[in-house]
């Protein structure tokens, strides 16, 4: 009898666990809308199919997957991500963007400081440091990526160097920027759990650029 107390409990933990992370939702159907009846949600059913390679939906699970996919990440920024992903769990889209944004910039920052570090090729990048802002940054050093590295990069780690400063980081920033600021817009749900799968790719590619530079220098 004990147990089948301790199961039911058990249950009723699971459950609205796993309702306040959006995998499930109240109700079944028009005609049976509250508890106990209850459905998958679109976000649930996402992770059952699995279809992304960077699967994840809690705190601990987001860590295993970047871990994985980037060993020597920057704890802070490690630190800025999970606090990222424990608001998007708890509902707050609005935080978990601004502070994604954050640990976007920490990275581009960690990059562009190895480049220009580098004894080689730190000249090219010697006008990202004396821009203000993080855009202006990110433009002179994409202009010295693609201007002046090309004859000196290889091709694994020029591969993908595109989609990594003309997509991702730029909807990281335009993003945090666009909530960071008090114009009332929230992006959805949905769009937020894209920006944290879309920072790993991201994240990856950068440091893989990181160690060229550290390499080289």
């Amino acid at each position: 009898m004990n147990g089948y107390r301790e199961d039911r409990e058990t249950f009723r933990e699971l459950f609205w666990d796993l309702f306040r992370e959006g995998i499930i939702t109240l109700g079944l159907n028009d005609s049976n809308r509250n508890f106990p009846h209850f459905s998958i949600s679109r976000l649930g059913h996402r992770i059952i199919a699995q279809s992304n390679p960077y699967f994840f939906h809690d705190v601990s699970s987001y860590e295993k997957i970047i871990r994985e996919n980037v060993p020597q990440i920057d704890p802070a920024t490690l630190t800025y991500l999970k606090e990222s992903m424990q608001a998007f769990k708890a509902g707050c889209v609005l935080a978990s963007t601004i502070i994604l944004g954050v640990a976007a910039e920490h990275t581009f920052m960690l990059v562009a400081r190895a480049a220009e570090q580098n004894a080689a090729y730190g000249a090219f990048f010697e006008r990202v440091e004396k821009k203000q802002w993080i855009a202006g940054k990110l433009e002179e050093f994409k202009k010295a990526m693609e201007h002046k590295m090309g004859p000196y990069i290889d091709v694994e780690t020029s591969d993908g160097m595109e989609a990594m400063f003309n997509n991702v980081q730029e909807v990281l920033r335009d993003f945090r920027n666009k909530c960071g600021h008090p114009t009332g817009k929230i992006l959805s749900r949905d769009m937020a759990f894209v920006l944290l799968q879309l920072f790993i790719p991201y994240s990856k590619k950068a440091y893989e650029l990181k160690a060229f530079f550290e390499k080289t220098t």
